[in-house]
């Protein structure tokens, strides 16, 4: 994994080497548990107002919400 700070502009394909799999920042968690998910990583992933978060053995996974379609019959 690449990390760069956050301020920094993020390459998505053009400069990334064939064995880099993924890009990161290291981010801060601020007293109250928040952490801001970078603008580029919003865009790129087309996150609107709400995600999904998802503990794994591996670590936190935070990606758009799944959702099902629910027949409801009365």
């Amino acid at each position: 994994m690449t990390f760069t700070k956050c301020q920094t502009k993020i390459s998505w394909g053009e400069n990334m080497n064939s064995s880099d799999k993924s890009v990161g920042v290291l981010k801060e968690i601020d007293s109250l548990g928040r952490i801001v998910i970078p603008k580029e990583f919003r865009e790129r992933l087309c996150l609107n107002k709400e995600v999904e978060v998802v503990l794994t053995q591996d670590g936190v996974i935070i990606r758009n919400p799944k959702r099902k379609l629910i027949e409801i019959t009365e």
